[in-house]
């Protein structure tokens, strides 16, 4: 197929979507579920970058959200996408750490399912402390039967610390 193409046009195809998603992220599992996460996103208002640049930190570190968004007032926001499973406790504290300073306090994850947000509510709130913070959480298999947050939102939960 890409053979045809080529003698066609004169060009190189263009990579499909989940082919350079793939390249992103840790497995087909979560490259999916950022495409599913993606359009749920699209269909709440959002613009949303599938394949947004890493951000460096003051401290060195570095941020690498797996989705950006812009909302109807024209802010950037930060995505993290979980699955419900089980991974290195400094790796994740470390991840909270980069995105919220990233976000500057304004964190937003989609989740796979209910248990999932559950833990993340969790790990993000041990990690973080009191820092200041706003948390919105959503999981796609409540959102996929019709659930909404308040005013109709996609987000599910959101919880605010320290930020007026």
């Amino acid at each position: 197929g890409q053979m045809a193409y080529w003698l066609l046009t004169g060009e190189n195809p263009s990579v499909n979507e989940y082919d350079l998603l793939l390249e992103r992220h840790v497995s087909p599992e979560h490259t999916l579920l950022n495409l599913q996460a993606a359009d749920v996103l699209r269909e709440a208002g959002y613009l949303v970058n599938l394949t947004p640049p890493d951000v460096s930190l003051p401290d060195g570190g570095l941020f690498k959200p797996d989705l950006v968004l812009i909302d109807e007032q024209g802010s950037l926001l930060f995505v993290e996408v979980e699955r419900d499973t089980d991974k290195s406790i400094e790796q994740r504290q470390a991840k909270w750490r980069n995105f919220h300073q990233a976000s500057g306090g304004k964190m937003f994850v989609v989740c796979d399912n209910r248990s999932c947000m559950r833990n993340i509510r969790s790990e993000i709130n041990y990690c973080l402390g009191n820092k200041p913070l706003i948390v919105s959480l959503t999981n796609l298999a409540d959102i996929q039967t019709g659930k909404r947050g308040e005013g109709d939102r996609i987000w599910l939960e959101v919880k605010q610390k320290g930020i007026n």
